[in-house]
Protein backbone atom coordinates (compact mmCIF):
# COMPACT_ATOMS: atom_id res chain seq x y z
CA UNK A 1 0.00 0.00 0.00
CA UNK A 2 2.74 2.45 1.04
CA UNK A 3 5.63 0.31 -0.14
CA UNK A 4 7.07 -0.30 3.34
CA UNK A 5 5.65 -3.05 5.60
CA UNK A 6 6.46 -1.01 8.72
CA UNK A 7 4.45 1.98 7.50
CA UNK A 8 1.62 -0.24 6.32
CA UNK A 9 1.39 -1.79 9.77
CA UNK A 10 1.41 1.58 11.54
CA UNK A 11 -1.36 2.93 9.32
CA UNK A 12 -3.57 -0.16 9.30
CA UNK A 13 -3.47 -0.55 13.08
CA UNK A 14 -5.01 2.91 13.48
CA UNK A 15 -7.88 2.34 11.03
CA UNK A 16 -11.38 1.26 12.03
CA UNK A 17 -12.94 -1.91 10.63
CA UNK A 18 -15.08 0.19 8.30
CA UNK A 19 -12.05 2.07 6.95
CA UNK A 20 -10.13 -1.18 6.50
CA UNK A 21 -13.06 -2.66 4.56
CA UNK A 22 -13.06 0.35 2.28
CA UNK A 23 -9.30 0.04 1.71
CA UNK A 24 -9.67 -3.57 0.61
CA UNK A 25 -11.84 -2.38 -2.31
CA UNK A 26 -9.29 0.03 -3.82
CA UNK A 27 -7.25 -2.47 -5.83
CA UNK A 28 -5.53 -5.84 -5.53
CA UNK A 29 -2.42 -4.42 -3.87
CA UNK A 30 -4.40 -2.59 -1.18
CA UNK A 31 -6.60 -5.66 -0.69
CA UNK A 32 -3.55 -7.86 -0.18
CA UNK A 33 -2.11 -5.43 2.40
CA UNK A 34 -5.19 -4.44 4.40
CA UNK A 35 -7.40 -7.53 4.36
CA UNK A 36 -5.41 -9.45 7.03
CA UNK A 37 -5.91 -6.57 9.48
CA UNK A 38 -9.66 -7.15 9.36
CA UNK A 39 -8.93 -10.40 11.16
CA UNK A 40 -6.98 -8.84 14.02
CA UNK A 41 -10.05 -8.10 16.13
CA UNK A 42 -12.93 -10.58 15.94
CA UNK A 43 -14.55 -9.56 19.22
CA UNK A 44 -17.48 -8.31 17.12
CA UNK A 45 -18.54 -11.96 16.70
CA UNK A 46 -20.07 -11.76 20.16
CA UNK A 47 -22.98 -9.69 18.83
CA UNK A 48 -23.00 -10.84 15.22
CA UNK A 49 -26.09 -11.69 13.18
CA UNK A 50 -27.22 -15.23 12.35
CA UNK A 51 -25.92 -14.81 8.80
CA UNK A 52 -22.43 -13.87 9.99
CA UNK A 53 -22.47 -16.69 12.55
CA UNK A 54 -23.37 -19.17 9.82
CA UNK A 55 -20.54 -17.96 7.61
CA UNK A 56 -18.05 -18.18 10.48
CA UNK A 57 -19.06 -21.73 11.33
CA UNK A 58 -18.78 -22.74 7.67
CA UNK A 59 -15.21 -21.37 7.53
CA UNK A 60 -14.21 -23.37 10.59
CA UNK A 61 -15.84 -26.58 9.30
CA UNK A 62 -14.24 -26.31 5.85
CA UNK A 63 -10.81 -25.79 7.39
CA UNK A 64 -11.46 -28.61 9.86
CA UNK A 65 -12.22 -31.13 7.09
CA UNK A 66 -9.41 -29.82 4.95
CA UNK A 67 -6.98 -30.68 7.73
CA UNK A 68 -8.62 -34.08 8.25
CA UNK A 69 -8.15 -34.97 4.57
CA UNK A 70 -4.48 -33.91 4.52
CA UNK A 71 -2.81 -36.37 6.83
CA UNK A 72 0.67 -37.76 7.28
CA UNK A 73 1.56 -41.46 7.30
CA UNK A 74 4.68 -43.57 7.28
CA UNK A 75 5.51 -45.03 3.86
CA UNK A 76 7.27 -48.06 5.39
CA UNK A 77 10.79 -46.83 4.61
CA UNK A 78 11.17 -44.46 7.53
CA UNK A 79 9.90 -41.46 5.57
CA UNK A 80 6.70 -39.51 6.08
CA UNK A 81 4.67 -38.16 3.19
CA UNK A 82 1.49 -36.12 2.78
CA UNK A 83 -1.43 -38.09 1.34
CA UNK A 84 -4.03 -36.02 -0.50
CA UNK A 85 -7.47 -37.20 -1.39
CA UNK A 86 -9.98 -35.72 -3.80
CA UNK A 87 -11.55 -33.89 -0.84
CA UNK A 88 -8.27 -32.22 0.15
CA UNK A 89 -7.59 -31.12 -3.43
CA UNK A 90 -11.08 -29.66 -3.78
CA UNK A 91 -10.80 -27.81 -0.48
CA UNK A 92 -7.23 -26.58 -0.84
CA UNK A 93 -8.32 -23.24 -2.27
CA UNK A 94 -10.87 -22.69 0.53
CA UNK A 95 -8.48 -22.76 3.52
CA UNK A 96 -9.22 -19.12 4.41
CA UNK A 97 -9.16 -19.79 8.13
CA UNK A 98 -5.70 -21.34 8.18
CA UNK A 99 -4.41 -18.43 6.11
CA UNK A 100 -5.69 -15.61 8.32
CA UNK A 101 -5.94 -17.16 11.81
CA UNK A 102 -2.33 -16.19 12.64
CA UNK A 103 -3.42 -12.54 12.31
CA UNK A 104 -6.09 -12.81 14.99
CA UNK A 105 -5.34 -10.93 18.21
CA UNK A 106 -8.70 -10.45 19.96
CA UNK A 107 -11.63 -12.83 20.24
CA UNK A 108 -14.92 -12.96 22.16
CA UNK A 109 -15.38 -15.12 25.24
CA UNK A 110 -14.88 -18.88 24.59
CA UNK A 111 -18.46 -19.49 25.70
CA UNK A 112 -19.73 -17.23 22.91
CA UNK A 113 -17.50 -18.89 20.32
CA UNK A 114 -18.83 -22.29 21.37
CA UNK A 115 -22.38 -21.09 20.81
CA UNK A 116 -21.47 -19.85 17.34
CA UNK A 117 -20.11 -23.26 16.46
CA UNK A 118 -23.21 -25.10 17.62
CA UNK A 119 -25.59 -26.29 14.86
CA UNK A 120 -28.37 -23.76 14.34
CA UNK A 121 -32.08 -24.61 14.26
CA UNK A 122 -32.83 -21.46 12.30
CA UNK A 123 -34.22 -22.50 8.93
CA UNK A 124 -33.15 -19.26 7.26
CA UNK A 125 -29.50 -19.29 8.32
CA UNK A 126 -28.92 -22.92 9.29
CA UNK A 127 -25.30 -23.38 10.30
CA UNK A 128 -25.00 -26.90 8.97
CA UNK A 129 -22.04 -28.72 7.50
CA UNK A 130 -21.47 -27.94 3.79
CA UNK A 131 -22.78 -30.70 1.58
CA UNK A 132 -20.46 -33.60 0.87
CA UNK A 133 -18.06 -33.05 3.75
CA UNK A 134 -19.34 -35.76 6.04
CA UNK A 135 -20.93 -35.87 9.46
CA UNK A 136 -21.44 -32.68 11.45
CA UNK A 137 -18.36 -32.39 13.76
CA UNK A 138 -18.85 -31.64 17.49
CA UNK A 139 -18.72 -27.96 18.45
CA UNK A 140 -15.94 -28.59 20.97
CA UNK A 141 -13.77 -30.17 18.26
CA UNK A 142 -14.35 -27.15 16.03
CA UNK A 143 -13.46 -24.79 18.88
CA UNK A 144 -10.26 -26.67 19.59
CA UNK A 145 -9.35 -26.63 15.89
CA UNK A 146 -9.98 -22.87 15.69
CA UNK A 147 -7.92 -22.01 18.77
CA UNK A 148 -5.04 -24.19 17.61
CA UNK A 149 -4.60 -21.96 14.56
CA UNK A 150 -4.81 -18.65 16.49
CA UNK A 151 -1.11 -18.61 17.30
CA UNK A 152 -0.92 -14.83 17.86
CA UNK A 153 -4.03 -14.45 20.03
CA UNK A 154 -3.60 -12.25 23.12
CA UNK A 155 -6.69 -11.51 25.22
CA UNK A 156 -6.77 -8.49 27.50
CA UNK A 157 -9.21 -10.05 29.97
CA UNK A 158 -10.96 -13.39 30.48
CA UNK A 159 -13.91 -13.61 32.86
CA UNK A 160 -14.56 -17.20 34.00
CA UNK A 161 -17.73 -17.99 35.96
CA UNK A 162 -19.38 -21.12 37.33
CA UNK A 163 -21.09 -21.64 33.97
CA UNK A 164 -17.74 -21.99 32.22
CA UNK A 165 -16.53 -24.59 34.72
CA UNK A 166 -19.67 -26.64 34.17
CA UNK A 167 -19.54 -27.03 30.37
CA UNK A 168 -18.00 -30.41 29.69
CA UNK A 169 -14.75 -30.19 27.72
CA UNK A 170 -14.75 -26.38 27.47
CA UNK A 171 -12.58 -25.84 30.55
CA UNK A 172 -9.89 -28.13 29.16
CA UNK A 173 -9.81 -26.28 25.82
CA UNK A 174 -9.75 -22.87 27.55
CA UNK A 175 -6.93 -23.98 29.86
CA UNK A 176 -4.87 -25.33 26.96
CA UNK A 177 -5.27 -22.56 24.38
CA UNK A 178 -6.69 -19.40 26.01
CA UNK A 179 -5.39 -19.16 29.59
CA UNK A 180 -1.70 -19.00 28.54
CA UNK A 181 -2.50 -15.97 26.34
CA UNK A 182 -4.49 -13.81 28.76
CA UNK A 183 -3.22 -10.69 30.53
CA UNK A 184 -6.02 -10.36 33.09
CA UNK A 185 -8.03 -13.30 34.48
CA UNK A 186 -11.11 -12.82 36.64
CA UNK A 187 -12.27 -15.99 38.40
CA UNK A 188 -15.77 -16.14 39.88
CA UNK A 189 -16.26 -19.52 41.53
CA UNK A 190 -18.44 -19.30 44.63
CA UNK A 191 -20.79 -22.25 44.13
CA UNK A 192 -18.47 -24.79 42.51
CA UNK A 193 -18.83 -28.43 43.49
CA UNK A 194 -15.16 -29.01 42.70
CA UNK A 195 -13.19 -25.83 43.54
CA UNK A 196 -9.93 -27.62 42.77
CA UNK A 197 -10.73 -26.86 39.12
CA UNK A 198 -9.56 -23.34 39.95
CA UNK A 199 -6.09 -24.77 40.50
CA UNK A 200 -6.34 -26.57 37.16
CA UNK A 201 -7.02 -23.25 35.42
CA UNK A 202 -4.31 -21.31 37.23
CA UNK A 203 -1.76 -24.04 36.52
CA UNK A 204 -1.99 -23.13 32.82
CA UNK A 205 -1.26 -19.41 33.31
CA UNK A 206 1.86 -18.18 31.58
CA UNK A 207 4.28 -15.28 31.92
CA UNK A 208 1.79 -13.12 29.99
CA UNK A 209 -0.49 -12.90 33.04
CA UNK A 210 -0.32 -9.36 34.48
CA UNK A 211 -3.43 -9.15 36.68
CA UNK A 212 -5.48 -11.75 38.57
CA UNK A 213 -8.89 -11.10 40.19
CA UNK A 214 -10.41 -13.71 42.48
CA UNK A 215 -13.96 -14.18 43.78
CA UNK A 216 -14.00 -17.76 45.04
CA UNK A 217 -15.14 -20.04 47.86
CA UNK A 218 -12.65 -22.83 48.59
CA UNK A 219 -14.55 -24.32 51.52
CA UNK A 220 -15.30 -27.48 49.51
CA UNK A 221 -11.77 -27.91 48.18
CA UNK A 222 -10.31 -31.40 48.35
CA UNK A 223 -7.87 -31.27 51.25
CA UNK A 224 -6.46 -34.67 50.25
CA UNK A 225 -5.30 -33.26 46.92
CA UNK A 226 -1.53 -32.79 46.84
CA UNK A 227 -1.52 -28.99 46.50
CA UNK A 228 2.18 -28.90 47.19
CA UNK A 229 3.21 -31.43 44.57
CA UNK A 230 5.08 -28.72 42.64
CA UNK A 231 6.81 -27.25 45.69
CA UNK A 232 10.28 -27.84 44.25
CA UNK A 233 9.70 -26.75 40.66
CA UNK A 234 6.52 -24.71 40.67
CA UNK A 235 5.98 -22.14 37.94
CA UNK A 236 5.74 -18.57 39.20
CA UNK A 237 3.95 -15.89 37.19
CA UNK A 238 6.80 -13.59 36.29
CA UNK A 239 4.65 -10.75 34.89
CA UNK A 240 1.89 -10.76 37.51
CA UNK A 241 1.94 -7.25 38.98
CA UNK A 242 -1.56 -6.90 40.44
CA UNK A 243 -3.59 -9.30 42.58
CA UNK A 244 -7.25 -8.49 43.37
CA UNK A 245 -8.80 -10.52 46.20
CA UNK A 246 -12.40 -9.34 46.06
CA UNK A 247 -13.99 -12.28 47.88
CA UNK A 248 -12.01 -15.14 49.40
CA UNK A 249 -14.06 -17.52 51.53
CA UNK A 250 -12.60 -20.68 52.99
CA UNK A 251 -14.17 -22.53 55.94
CA UNK A 252 -11.98 -25.61 55.53
CA UNK A 253 -9.54 -26.55 58.28
CA UNK A 254 -6.36 -26.78 56.23
CA UNK A 255 -6.89 -23.90 53.76
CA UNK A 256 -4.38 -25.58 51.46
CA UNK A 257 -5.17 -23.54 48.35
CA UNK A 258 -3.90 -20.18 49.57
CA UNK A 259 -0.24 -21.04 50.31
CA UNK A 260 -0.16 -22.66 46.87
CA UNK A 261 -1.38 -19.37 45.37
CA UNK A 262 0.95 -17.05 47.29
CA UNK A 263 4.04 -18.95 46.08
CA UNK A 264 3.25 -17.94 42.51
CA UNK A 265 2.84 -14.23 43.28
CA UNK A 266 6.50 -13.36 43.73
CA UNK A 267 6.38 -10.36 41.36
CA UNK A 268 3.15 -8.80 42.63
CA UNK A 269 3.48 -5.07 43.30
CA UNK A 270 -0.14 -4.07 43.97
CA UNK A 271 -2.70 -5.86 46.15
CA UNK A 272 -6.41 -5.04 46.28
CA UNK A 273 -8.67 -6.78 48.76
CA UNK A 274 -12.27 -6.90 49.86
CA UNK A 275 -13.99 -9.63 51.86
CA UNK A 276 -11.06 -11.85 52.85
CA UNK A 277 -11.69 -12.42 56.56
CA UNK A 278 -11.18 -16.20 56.31
CA UNK A 279 -7.74 -15.89 54.74
CA UNK A 280 -6.18 -12.87 56.49
CA UNK A 281 -3.59 -14.81 58.49
CA UNK A 282 -2.55 -16.90 55.49
CA UNK A 283 -2.26 -13.76 53.35
CA UNK A 284 -0.16 -11.98 55.97
CA UNK A 285 2.32 -14.86 56.00
CA UNK A 286 2.30 -15.08 52.21
CA UNK A 287 3.06 -11.37 51.81
CA UNK A 288 6.12 -11.62 54.04
CA UNK A 289 7.39 -14.91 52.58
CA UNK A 290 6.58 -14.69 48.87
CA UNK A 291 5.85 -11.06 47.84
CA UNK A 292 9.07 -9.08 48.26
CA UNK A 293 8.10 -6.43 45.66
CA UNK A 294 4.74 -5.52 47.20
CA UNK A 295 4.45 -1.74 47.59
CA UNK A 296 0.85 -0.73 46.80
CA UNK A 297 -2.29 -1.82 48.61
CA UNK A 298 -5.97 -0.93 48.37
CA UNK A 299 -8.66 -1.86 50.88
CA UNK A 300 -12.16 -2.17 49.42
CA UNK A 301 -13.29 -1.24 45.92
CA UNK A 302 -16.21 -1.57 43.49
CA UNK A 303 -18.73 -1.47 46.34
CA UNK A 304 -16.93 -4.34 48.10
CA UNK A 305 -15.88 -3.35 51.67
CA UNK A 306 -12.86 -4.64 53.52
CA UNK A 307 -14.38 -6.80 56.28
CA UNK A 308 -11.37 -7.47 58.54
CA UNK A 309 -10.94 -6.21 62.10
CA UNK A 310 -8.44 -3.63 63.29
CA UNK A 311 -5.92 -6.30 64.35
CA UNK A 312 -6.30 -8.18 61.06
CA UNK A 313 -5.79 -4.95 59.14
CA UNK A 314 -2.60 -4.40 61.11
CA UNK A 315 -1.39 -7.88 60.08
CA UNK A 316 -1.88 -6.99 56.40
CA UNK A 317 -0.11 -3.64 56.75
CA UNK A 318 3.01 -5.35 58.09
CA UNK A 319 3.43 -7.25 54.81
CA UNK A 320 5.53 -4.67 52.94
CA UNK A 321 9.23 -5.50 53.16
CA UNK A 322 10.35 -2.26 51.51
CA UNK A 323 7.52 -0.04 52.76
CA UNK A 324 4.30 1.13 51.12
CA UNK A 325 4.42 3.69 48.32
CA UNK A 326 0.65 3.76 47.64
CA UNK A 327 -2.03 3.11 50.23
CA UNK A 328 -5.82 3.34 49.84
CA UNK A 329 -7.82 3.09 53.06
CA UNK A 330 -11.15 4.23 51.64
CA UNK A 331 -12.88 0.89 52.28
CA UNK A 332 -11.20 0.05 55.61
CA UNK A 333 -13.80 1.07 58.18
CA UNK A 334 -11.87 -0.60 61.05
CA UNK A 335 -8.74 1.51 60.66
CA UNK A 336 -8.12 2.08 64.38
CA UNK A 337 -5.38 1.93 67.02
CA UNK A 338 -3.51 -1.24 66.00
CA UNK A 339 -3.53 -0.50 62.26
CA UNK A 340 -2.72 3.18 62.84
CA UNK A 341 0.36 2.18 64.83
CA UNK A 342 1.59 -0.06 61.99
CA UNK A 343 0.69 2.54 59.34
CA UNK A 344 2.83 5.17 61.05
CA UNK A 345 5.97 3.08 60.30
CA UNK A 346 5.69 3.65 56.55
CA UNK A 347 5.06 7.41 56.39
CA UNK A 348 8.49 8.16 54.92
CA UNK A 349 7.94 5.95 51.83
CA UNK A 350 4.35 6.95 51.01
CA UNK A 351 3.82 8.68 47.66
CA UNK A 352 0.05 8.20 47.25
CA UNK A 353 -2.47 8.17 50.08
CA UNK A 354 -6.24 7.78 49.82
CA UNK A 355 -8.17 7.99 53.10
CA UNK A 356 -11.74 8.53 54.25
CA UNK A 357 -11.08 9.70 57.80
CA UNK A 358 -11.04 13.38 58.71
CA UNK A 359 -9.75 13.34 62.29
CA UNK A 360 -6.69 14.93 63.87
CA UNK A 361 -4.81 11.61 63.96
CA UNK A 362 -4.96 11.25 60.19
CA UNK A 363 -3.90 14.86 59.66
CA UNK A 364 -0.87 14.35 61.91
CA UNK A 365 0.20 11.31 59.88
CA UNK A 366 -0.31 13.10 56.56
CA UNK A 367 1.82 15.99 57.76
CA UNK A 368 4.71 13.56 58.37
CA UNK A 369 4.92 12.17 54.79
CA UNK A 370 7.89 13.88 53.08
CA UNK A 371 7.52 12.08 49.72
CA UNK A 372 3.75 12.35 49.30
CA UNK A 373 2.71 13.58 45.82
CA UNK A 374 -0.97 12.51 45.71
CA UNK A 375 -3.38 13.02 48.60
CA UNK A 376 -7.05 12.03 48.34
CA UNK A 377 -9.22 12.54 51.40
CA UNK A 378 -12.03 10.40 50.04
CA UNK A 379 -12.11 7.40 47.75
CA UNK A 380 -13.27 8.94 44.47
CA UNK A 381 -13.47 5.49 42.84
CA UNK A 382 -16.25 4.52 45.28
CA UNK A 383 -18.76 7.34 44.79
CA UNK A 384 -21.66 4.97 45.45
CA UNK A 385 -20.58 4.31 49.03
CA UNK A 386 -22.34 7.50 50.10
CA UNK A 387 -20.23 7.93 53.25
CA UNK A 388 -18.01 10.83 52.12
CA UNK A 389 -19.62 13.85 53.73
CA UNK A 390 -16.53 16.00 53.43
CA UNK A 391 -13.42 17.00 55.33
CA UNK A 392 -14.03 19.51 58.11
CA UNK A 393 -12.37 22.84 57.38
CA UNK A 394 -11.07 23.29 60.93
CA UNK A 395 -9.35 19.90 60.81
CA UNK A 396 -7.78 20.60 57.41
CA UNK A 397 -6.48 24.01 58.49
CA UNK A 398 -4.47 22.29 61.28
CA UNK A 399 -3.51 25.25 63.47
CA UNK A 400 -1.24 25.23 66.49
CA UNK A 401 -3.55 25.49 69.55
CA UNK A 402 -1.12 27.79 71.36
CA UNK A 403 0.10 30.19 68.67
CA UNK A 404 -2.78 29.92 66.21
CA UNK A 405 -0.32 29.57 63.30
CA UNK A 406 -0.56 26.83 60.71
CA UNK A 407 1.47 23.73 61.49
CA UNK A 408 4.10 22.88 58.84
CA UNK A 409 3.58 19.75 56.73
CA UNK A 410 6.53 17.79 55.35
CA UNK A 411 4.71 17.25 52.03
CA UNK A 412 4.22 20.95 51.23
CA UNK A 413 6.95 20.90 48.56
CA UNK A 414 6.25 17.42 47.14
CA UNK A 415 2.44 17.39 46.89
CA UNK A 416 1.20 17.61 43.28
CA UNK A 417 -2.40 16.32 43.44
CA UNK A 418 -4.90 17.21 46.16
CA UNK A 419 -8.44 15.83 46.09
CA UNK A 420 -10.91 16.55 48.89
CA UNK A 421 -14.20 18.23 49.69
CA UNK A 422 -13.80 20.80 52.44
CA UNK A 423 -17.01 21.16 54.45
CA UNK A 424 -18.26 22.92 57.56
CA UNK A 425 -17.96 26.46 56.14
CA UNK A 426 -20.83 28.92 56.88
CA UNK A 427 -22.22 30.44 53.69
CA UNK A 428 -24.55 33.34 54.56
CA UNK A 429 -24.66 34.31 50.88
CA UNK A 430 -26.74 31.17 50.20
CA UNK A 431 -29.37 31.73 52.88
CA UNK A 432 -32.78 31.92 51.24
CA UNK A 433 -31.40 30.71 47.88
CA UNK A 434 -31.64 26.94 48.40
CA UNK A 435 -34.49 24.41 48.41
CA UNK A 436 -36.36 23.67 51.62
CA UNK A 437 -34.78 20.22 52.05
CA UNK A 438 -31.24 21.63 51.73
CA UNK A 439 -29.44 23.19 54.68
CA UNK A 440 -26.88 25.99 54.91
CA UNK A 441 -24.62 26.50 57.92
CA UNK A 442 -25.21 29.86 59.57
CA UNK A 443 -22.46 32.03 61.05
CA UNK A 444 -22.10 32.27 64.82
CA UNK A 445 -20.60 35.74 64.40
CA UNK A 446 -20.39 38.11 61.41
CA UNK A 447 -17.57 37.28 59.00
CA UNK A 448 -16.96 33.76 60.31
CA UNK A 449 -17.40 32.12 56.90
CA UNK A 450 -14.89 34.37 55.14
CA UNK A 451 -12.44 33.98 58.01
CA UNK A 452 -12.50 30.17 57.75
CA UNK A 453 -12.15 30.30 53.96
CA UNK A 454 -9.14 32.60 54.28
CA UNK A 455 -7.42 30.07 56.53
CA UNK A 456 -8.21 27.22 54.14
CA UNK A 457 -6.60 29.20 51.31
CA UNK A 458 -3.56 29.76 53.54
CA UNK A 459 -3.20 25.98 53.91
CA UNK A 460 -3.65 25.23 50.20
CA UNK A 461 -1.22 27.91 49.02
CA UNK A 462 1.59 26.18 50.93
CA UNK A 463 1.54 23.37 48.34
CA UNK A 464 3.65 25.35 45.88
CA UNK A 465 4.08 22.50 43.36
CA UNK A 466 0.39 21.60 43.19
CA UNK A 467 -0.78 20.64 39.69
CA UNK A 468 -4.24 19.14 40.31
CA UNK A 469 -6.76 20.60 42.77
CA UNK A 470 -10.12 18.84 43.03
CA UNK A 471 -12.42 20.30 45.68
CA UNK A 472 -15.73 18.74 44.62
CA UNK A 473 -17.19 15.38 43.58
CA UNK A 474 -17.24 14.07 47.13
CA UNK A 475 -20.83 13.40 48.13
CA UNK A 476 -22.94 10.65 46.63
CA UNK A 477 -26.09 8.96 47.83
CA UNK A 478 -27.33 5.55 46.83
CA UNK A 479 -30.99 4.61 46.79
CA UNK A 480 -31.72 1.43 48.74
CA UNK A 481 -31.42 -1.62 46.52
CA UNK A 482 -30.65 0.43 43.40
CA UNK A 483 -27.20 0.58 41.87
CA UNK A 484 -27.10 4.12 40.63
CA UNK A 485 -25.60 7.37 41.84
CA UNK A 486 -27.30 10.67 42.64
CA UNK A 487 -25.22 13.82 42.72
CA UNK A 488 -25.36 16.13 45.73
CA UNK A 489 -24.66 19.84 45.79
CA UNK A 490 -22.45 21.10 48.61
CA UNK A 491 -23.49 24.31 50.34
CA UNK A 492 -20.86 24.37 53.11
CA UNK A 493 -17.91 24.70 50.72
CA UNK A 494 -15.49 27.36 49.51
CA UNK A 495 -16.89 30.26 47.49
CA UNK A 496 -13.78 30.38 45.29
CA UNK A 497 -14.37 34.11 44.79
CA UNK A 498 -11.81 36.90 45.04
CA UNK A 499 -13.81 38.41 47.88
CA UNK A 500 -13.43 35.18 49.91
CA UNK A 501 -9.62 35.17 49.57
CA UNK A 502 -8.97 33.33 46.29
CA UNK A 503 -6.09 35.71 45.57
CA UNK A 504 -4.07 33.96 48.29
CA UNK A 505 -3.58 31.05 45.86
CA UNK A 506 -1.46 33.18 43.52
CA UNK A 507 1.63 31.10 44.35
CA UNK A 508 0.21 27.96 42.71
CA UNK A 509 2.07 28.65 39.45
CA UNK A 510 2.17 24.96 38.44
CA UNK A 511 -1.60 24.39 38.75
CA UNK A 512 -3.07 22.78 35.60
CA UNK A 513 -6.46 21.36 36.70
CA UNK A 514 -9.11 22.91 38.94
CA UNK A 515 -12.33 20.95 39.61
CA UNK A 516 -15.18 22.35 41.73
CA UNK A 517 -17.92 19.92 40.68
CA UNK A 518 -21.06 19.90 42.86
CA UNK A 519 -19.89 22.97 44.77
CA UNK A 520 -22.00 26.11 45.09
CA UNK A 521 -19.19 28.45 44.12
CA UNK A 522 -19.25 32.08 43.00
CA UNK A 523 -16.74 31.78 40.17
CA UNK A 524 -17.37 34.37 37.48
CA UNK A 525 -15.48 36.03 34.65
CA UNK A 526 -13.51 38.12 37.14
CA UNK A 527 -12.24 35.05 38.96
CA UNK A 528 -11.37 33.18 35.76
CA UNK A 529 -9.43 36.19 34.45
CA UNK A 530 -7.46 36.18 37.69
CA UNK A 531 -6.80 32.42 37.37
CA UNK A 532 -5.51 32.73 33.82
CA UNK A 533 -3.25 35.59 34.82
CA UNK A 534 -1.73 34.00 37.94
CA UNK A 535 -1.81 30.30 36.92
CA UNK A 536 0.04 30.25 33.57
CA UNK A 537 -0.17 26.44 33.24
CA UNK A 538 -3.94 26.23 33.80
CA UNK A 539 -5.63 24.02 31.19
CA UNK A 540 -8.91 22.84 32.75
CA UNK A 541 -11.64 24.33 34.95
CA UNK A 542 -14.50 21.93 35.68
CA UNK A 543 -17.79 21.88 37.54
CA UNK A 544 -18.88 25.50 37.15
CA UNK A 545 -22.53 26.18 37.99
CA UNK A 546 -25.02 29.01 37.72
CA UNK A 547 -24.37 31.76 35.16
CA UNK A 548 -21.14 30.20 33.95
CA UNK A 549 -21.87 30.57 30.22
CA UNK A 550 -20.23 33.99 30.37
CA UNK A 551 -17.06 32.29 31.62
CA UNK A 552 -17.21 29.74 28.79
CA UNK A 553 -17.68 32.44 26.15
CA UNK A 554 -14.84 34.53 27.55
CA UNK A 555 -12.43 31.57 27.60
CA UNK A 556 -13.37 30.56 24.05
CA UNK A 557 -12.70 34.09 22.89
CA UNK A 558 -9.59 34.98 24.89
CA UNK A 559 -7.93 31.75 26.12
CA UNK A 560 -8.72 28.69 24.03
CA UNK A 561 -6.03 26.65 25.76
CA UNK A 562 -8.14 26.54 28.93
CA UNK A 563 -11.01 24.04 28.72
CA UNK A 564 -14.07 24.90 30.78
CA UNK A 565 -16.76 22.35 31.68
CA UNK A 566 -20.09 23.40 33.14
CA UNK A 567 -22.06 21.21 35.56
CA UNK A 568 -25.67 20.90 34.43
Amino acid sequence: MLGLPELDRMVCQELSRYDLAQCTRVNKEWHHTTFPYLWRDLSCLELCSAKVASAFRRLVIVDYFNEQRNWIQDDGRGKRQRIQTRWSRSLATQATLSKYCPWIRELPHPRHLLRLLQPSHNATHARQTPSGLGQDPPALDLLRHFYRHCSAMLMEMLHLEEEDFGIGGLLKIVAEFVIPRVRHIKLVAIFLEHPENVKYVLDHCSCKLEELSIIIDMSKADNNLDWGQEAEGYKAWGSLKRLNLWYCRDKSESKVFWPWLWKRCGQVEMLTMGMIKDTVNSLGEGMISHMPNLKQIEFGRNNIPFDATDDELAVILTGARKGWTALSLGGASNFKEASVAVFSRYLTTLELLMVGRDDDTMIQMVSRCPSLHTLIFFDEQNFWRGDCSGFKAETFIDRDPYTGALKPWLCEASLQCLTLHISGIPRPDLLGNVASHETVIEETYPGQGREIQSQVYDRITRFTNLRVLKLGNAGMTVSAGVDHRVRQNHFDCLEMSLESGLSKLAELKALMILDVSDMKTRIGVKEVKWMVEHWPNLRYVGGLQGNSMEVVYWLQKSHRLVKCVRHV
